[in-house]
């Protein structure tokens, strides 16, 4: 006779992993301060031309030194991300956030004096 050996499926829990957080530091606004191009990679293919005021957003960290430039990365209004000189950038400097503290009054303020009044039987 044979025999049907009949098991029950396991559940396998694999802990769940995440990526460490980042450290990135978020892009800042930069305004165009001459007529320049939008690199693919620093000194690649032009993708986009800017002009004068044109403000993009850039990571100050990540920057190359390719011939007589620092290039920065960069990304313009449509989404378009490249490379361009960042001499002819004027990068926005970010200002710390400042956490609000109370400001001490001159002197404290006086609480209301307490006279008795009378009460509604006359007693007091």
């Amino acid at each position: 006779p044979d025999s049907i050996a009949i098991t029950r499926p396991t559940t396998l829990r694999l802990p769940v992993v995440r990526p460490p957080p980042t450290n990135t530091p978020a892009p800042l606004p930069a305004r165009v301060t001459r007529s320049i191009r939008l690199y693919q990679w620093p000194g690649g293919p032009d993708i986009a031309r800017l002009w004068v005021g044109t403000i993009l957003w850039v990571w100050p960290h990540e920057t190359q030194v390719q011939g007589d430039f620092v290039w920065i990365r960069a990304r313009d209004k449509d989404g378009r991300i490249g490379w361009v000189p960042r001499v002819y950038l004027d990068i926005a400097t970010p200002t710390p956030t400042s956490t609000p503290t109370a400001t001490p009054s001159a002197s404290p303020t006086p609480l209301p004096s307490l006279s008795p009044t009378a009460s509604p039987t006359g007693e007091g």
